[in-house]
């Protein structure tokens, strides 16, 4: 994967996304395929921990807030499955295949968090 690291505010457009940092904070761009991006910010990377990762049979999300949702996507943008923990930990991932995902975890406030979990 090819990583961008962008430091400090801006605004911009990587066409189609739009990007924009009102809060200073540093934004990293990953390239998944396809014309595909994700996108994360160092406030984003420190509120969930996810373990063991890479893993084979479940991985743990913990997180300092209560998870609303996670949202599973393979690698071609697929939703695999959605869960509703209510909770600040989940197991999950036992029933997945082999392969690459991407979890979106939104916590109780809203904060929307992409994470790359490997089950091998």
């Amino acid at each position: 994967m090819n990583q961008i690291f962008i430091a400090g505010n801006f605004t911009g457009k990587l066409d189609p996304l739009e990007l924009t940092n009102p809060n200073s904070h540093n934004v990293y761009l990953t390239y998944l395929k396809d014309d595909t991006w994700l996108i994360q910010n160092d406030i984003q990377k420190t509120k969930q921990h996810i373990f063991p990762n890479p893993f084979y049979h479940q991985t743990i999300v913990q997180s300092q807030n209560i998870i609303s949702q996670i949202i599973v996507y393979d690698l071609s943008g697929r939703i695999v499955e959605k869960y509703l923990p209510q909770t600040k930990y989940i197991e999950i991932g036992e029933f997945w295949q082999k392969g690459i995902y991407f979890l979106q975890i939104i916590d109780e406030k809203g904060v929307v968090v992409m994470e790359k979990v490997v089950k091998d």
